[in-house]
C-alpha cells in the first residue's frame, strides 16, 4: 500500500508514475532490452560467484550440495527464493546495472558458504578460508581486466585523490576560471561542501567525454580550462581492446572513446598544462 501511495503521489506531482521521463527510460525501458538484460545477468552472475575470489566460495556452496542436505530445507527454498527474486529484480530493472544493488543478497550467498564450508573436512575447510580471505583481500588493490565501476574496490580512492590533486592545482594556478568537465568532478568544482574545493568555480557541464558533446559545449560557453579524467576503467590489457568486446558496447550501451588530446587540440585550441595519474587512472587539464 505504501508502495501504491507513493507512485500515485510521484504521478500526480511529476505527471510520470516514476517522477521522470529520463529516468524511467534509462531503469526501465532501457535496461528491458532482452541483450542488456543477458548482458546484466552475466554479469551479476559472475560478481556473485566468481569476481574476487568468490569462485572458491562457490565451489564450497556446490560441495555442500551434493555432499549433504544442509540446503534441503524450507528455509533454504525461503532463502533462495530471496536471492533469486532480488537478482532478477535488479537484472530487469536499472540501466545502471551497478553491483552495489546486490548487496541485500550477499548475506543469503556468505551464509551458504559457510554452511558449504561446514561439511568439508577439517583441514580441506582451513586452506579454503585461507584462500578465500587472502582472495577477497587482493581483491580490494586488484583491479580486473574489463570495466567495472571503481566504487567495488579501492579503486575509488585513487579516482577521488586524483580529483582532489587535480582540484588543488585548479585552485593554486587558476582561481575563479570558468571549469568544463563532466560529473561528477563538475559537483565537485562546483560545491564546496563536497570539499574537494573551497570556492566555488563557474562550471560548464559536458554530459560526458565524447567528442562531440566536449566540442559543443566548449564552443558554446567558450571555458578557460578543460578538465579530463578516466571514467572508465581500460587498462593496456583490457577487453576494452577487444573488437568483439568493442562492437557489442557501442551497439548496445552507445560506448563511445573519450575525446583525445589531439581532438582536443585541434579542434579547441587548448593544450594539456598537468596530467596526474594514480595506479592506472588519470586525470588532465586543458587550458587555452
Amino acid at each position: 500500500m505504501q508502495t501504491a501511495a507513493w507512485l500515485v503521489l510521484l504521478r500526480s506531482v511529476t505527471g510520470n508514475w516514476l517522477g521522470d521521463t529520463g529516468f524511467a527510460h534509462y531503469n526501465v525501458t532501457y535496461s528491458m532490452h532482452p541483450i542488456r538484460m543477458l548482458f546484466a545477468l552475466i554479469r551479476r552472475l559472475w560478481f556473485l560467484f566468481g569476481s574476487d575470489f568468490r569462485w572458491i566460495g562457490t565451489l564450497a556452496i556446490v560441495y555442500g550440495l551434493r555432499r549433504t542436505r544442509l540446503f534441503w530445507t524450507r528455509e533454504w527454498a525461503f532463502a533462495g527464493l530471496f536471492f533469486a527474486a532480488h537478482l532478477a529484480l535488479v537484472t530487469v530493472f536499472g540501466g545502471a546495472a551497478l553491483e552495489r544493488y546486490l548487496l541485500p543478497v550477499f548475506p543469503v550467498l556468505y551464509i551458504a558458504v559457510a554452511t558449504g564450508l561446514s561439511t568439508m573436512p577439517r583441514l580441506w575447510r582451513r586452506g579454503v578460508l585461507v584462500v578465500f580471505a587472502a582472495g577477497m583481500f587482493i581483491g580490494l588493490y586488484w583491479n580486473p581486466p574489463y570495466p567495472f565501476p571503481h566504487e567495488n574496490n579501492l579503486a575509488m580512492v585513487d579516482f577521488i585523490e586524483l580529483q582532489q590533486a587535480a582540484a588543488e592545482y585548479l585552485e593554486h594556478t587558476s582561481p575563479g576560471a570558468k571549469v568544463a568537465s563532466a560529473w561528477p568532478y563538475s559537483s565537485a568544482l562546483r560545491n564546496p561542501d563536497l570539499l574537494f574545493v573551497h570556492q566555488p568555480f563557474a562550471v560548464v557541464e559536458t554530459t560526458d567525454f565524447h567528442a562531440r558533446n566536449v566540442i559543443d559545449a566548449a564552443r558554446r560557453d567558450r571555458p578557460d580550462i578543460l578538465v579530463t579524467y578516466a571514467r572508465t576503467w581500460e587498462p593496456r590489457f583490457s577487453l576494452m581492446h577487444f573488437a568483439p568486446f568493442i562492437y557489442l558496447v557501442k551497439r548496445y550501451y552507445d560506448y563511445e572513446p573519450q575525446i583525445t588530446s589531439e581532438q582536443i587540440e585541434a579542434e579547441l585550441g587548448m593544450r594539456s598544462r598537468f596530467r596526474f595519474t594514480q595506479r592506472g587512472q588519470w586525470i588532465e587539464v586543458y587550458t587555452r
